[in-house]
């Protein structure tokens, strides 16, 4: 009898302890909520705040390209650099040289889309005024047929020279490019106006240098005249035996960007 006694003692404490601890274990879940909500973790509180937005197909445009829309020079030179050849598929009046896509003509740059698929770069040509969308106009087609006048301020391309003269071909007139380029001459005489018996054309000018020049006469039927004396006149853009851009030290010699080698050069006064 006391046996059983006390059996029945230690279940029945057995069975409120496991009610106690059933009813403290449903406490702390009922109070689990107000724990979380008092305490958010930051990304639940940035995923309230994040806008949910559904797009449909009309509002599946390209995304916009940030790119910036490369600067050409409004009026190209020949030899004048572009941009590398990576970037573009050569068209007219470009080619390359040193890496580098260079006009070949004086004209304005242009970018058109490629002719074919498997091309995926723009191509970039030099066109001349005529091709670059001229209206048509009469005051059009006088500008681009303008005449070089006595007075006029040229830039010309050298093109040969011997010992007595420099032979040049126009192709800019005032600040107007021409359709067709003109012939002049360079006498010894007109490059500079100081000891003009002293002058030595090889040391003045090379062929492919750009030279500003006046128009002092018309010439004869092939040739204008033209005279580089005057301080504001001379070579503008040269080029060493190397390819190298020269630029200028002084009004009779010019330097290599890369090389720091100096040639002779009548300079015309930078502006």
């Amino acid at each position: 009898m006391l046996v059983r006694f006390r059996i029945r003692t230690q279940l029945e404490t057995t069975v409120l302890y496991v009610q106690y601890c059933i009813r403290k274990t449903l406490l702390c879940i009922s109070n689990l909520p107000f724990i979380v909500s008092a305490h958010p973790s930051p990304i639940s509180h940035l995923e309230e705040k994040r806008p949910t937005t559904v797009r449909t197909t009309l509002d599946r445009r390209p995304p916009t390209s940030t790119m910036s829309t490369p600067e050409f020079p409004e009026i190209a030179t020949p030899g004048q650099p572009l941009a590398p050849v990576a970037s573009y598929t050569l068209g007219t009046g470009v080619h390359i040289f040193n890496d580098q896509i260079c006009a070949s003509v004086v004209g304005q740059p242009s970018l058109s889309a490629p002719t074919t698929k498997s091309e995926s770069k723009q191509i970039l040509s030099v066109l001349r005024p005529s091709q670059s969308g001229s209206s048509g106009k009469q005051e059009d087609v006088a500008l681009t047929n303008l005449l070089p006048q006595v007075g006029n301020n040229v830039l010309a391309r050298v093109t040969r020279i011997n010992p007595r003269q420099a032979t040049v071909a126009i192709f800019v007139v005032g600040d107007t490019v021409c359709n067709d380029e003109f012939q002049g001459i360079i006498r010894q005489q007109d490059v500079r106006a100081t000891e003009k018996d002293k002058v030595k054309i090889f040391s003045s000018f090379r062929p492919g240098d750009i030279v500003r020049a006046q128009v002092i006469s018309l010439g004869d039927q092939s040739n204008y005249y033209l005279s580089t004396a005057s301080n504001s006149l001379g070579v503008v853009v040269a080029h060493s035996d190397s390819g190298d851009p020269l630029h200028p030290l002084n009004w009779r010699q010019m330097a290599s960007s890369r090389t720091g080698a100096v040639e002779e050069r009548k300079v015309a006064k930078p502006i």
